[in-house]
């Protein structure tokens, strides 16, 4: 009896087995992608926008992609870049069967990578926001000295910040104009024009100030600070393994001072805070914990800071990249900006008063320059 009951669970077994590698999940696969992949399909799960692939060589994320085959190119370099250099926490790419780290079916293209395995951060655990701030430097600091073999003017806009901050300064003036003419103004155009000196002011004084940091000749002193960029250190691309932040989804890798991805991680940080000087400390300290930053970097992470990228970059969307969200969302997005702004300019007194040391006596943000 024994022994028969042991066979019927080997059966059994045997059953599930071959249940889940015969999963329909796979039909989601296309038949292009599917004949490229080098493995065997156990289970097919789907986790945000990526396929979660259990297969015989481990845990696989299939995803639809709109890069570009040089931007793949040139995110698998940095990230071997990188891995070579030891530092190990970030994800890794998947070749297809052919070699190729993209493959095409019909009009979408799709990347593989390894699953890492963890939890997404907590953006509001102090502990958390410091170990991103480590594991950016870290990456940084890896990725020293890396040289692509793909044009420079395809994978970076390093020394071209003035040339955009301009181009998003005058942009301001078109945001104006459409909600000034718009046919059926609603709140959210009543709330441009009234707000709309205040922030085109700061933009503009935010390129007087890069002008006055000299940022031409930063760019030529500066280029040992050029790094790797993830540029998007969102809570879902930062993922907790024991006790340290791993990084994923380097769809925005770029060539750049690295205080730009800093003021980045700053600025979502600070907006989650209501502009708390401890928040920034906090991740300041952990990112200099690895690297230190002299004054010059201080000096133009403030400037980035003091750029109202927030109320831009919600514009920009909305008016001149066609973003499909609606007036009423917009409008609750511009109006929490508008909320802050007294919160994020106490923070930058502060800061200038800290980092920069400036005894801020002036909202006017140029005035905190005049030892420049």
């Amino acid at each position: 009896m024994q022994q028969w009951l042991q066979a019927w669970q080997k059966e059994l077994k045997s059953q599930r087995s071959a249940n889940i590698q015969e999963l329909p999940h796979q039909d989601e696969i296309p038949r292009e992608i599917s004949s490229q992949l080098d493995f065997k399909i156990y289970r097919t799960d789907q986790v945000r926008s990526a396929q979660k692939l259990d297969t015989d060589q481990g845990v696989i994320a299939l995803k639809k992609t709109r890069m570009s085959p040089v931007r793949v190119a040139f995110i698998t370099e940095g990230i071997s870049y990188v891995r070579g250099n030891k530092f190990d926490k970030v994800l890794e790419y998947v070749p297809f069967k052919n070699g190729s780290f993209l493959c095409s079916a019909g009009n979408q293209n799709y990347v593989m990578t390894k699953w890492v395995k963890g939890k997404e951060s907590d953006l509001s655990d102090p502990r958390q926001v410091y170990e991103a701030a480590v594991t950016m430097a870290q990456f940084h600091q890896a990725s020293q000295g890396f040289q692509s073999s793909l044009p420079f003017h395809q994978i970076s806009r390093c020394g071209l910040m003035e040339h955009d901050l301009h181009q998003h300064v005058s942009e301001f003036t078109q945001f104006y104009t459409a909600a000034a003419h718009h046919p059926r103004p609603g709140r959210l155009e009543d709330l441009i024009k009234r707000h709309h000196h205040l922030f085109y002011l700061k933009a503009q004084e935010s390129l007087h100030l890069l002008k006055r940091f000299r940022y031409l000749d930063f760019v030529e002193q500066a280029r040992h600070t050029v790094a790797l960029l993830h540029q998007d250190f969102a809570y879902h691309n930062l993922i907790w393994i024991n006790q340290e932040i791993h990084l994923i989804d380097l769809d925005y890798l770029t060539l750049d001072f690295r205080v730009i991805d800093l003021s980045k991680f700053l600025r979502r940080s600070l907006r989650l805070s209501n502009w708390k000087m401890k928040a920034a400390e906090n991740i300041i300290n952990g990112y200099t914990s690895v690297i230190p930053l002299d004054q010059k970097e201080f000096t133009l992470l403030y400037i980035l800071l003091y750029f109202p990228y927030k109320y831009w970059q919600t514009l920009h969307l909305h008016y001149l990249e066609g973003k499909k969200r609606t007036s009423q969302k917009v409008y609750e997005a511009l109006r929490k900006i508008v909320s802050e702004q007294k919160d994020q300019d106490l923070f930058l007194k502060k800061f200038a008063e800290k980092y920069l040391c400036i005894k801020a006596h002036d909202d006017r943000a140029f005035l905190y320059f005049q030892n420049l």
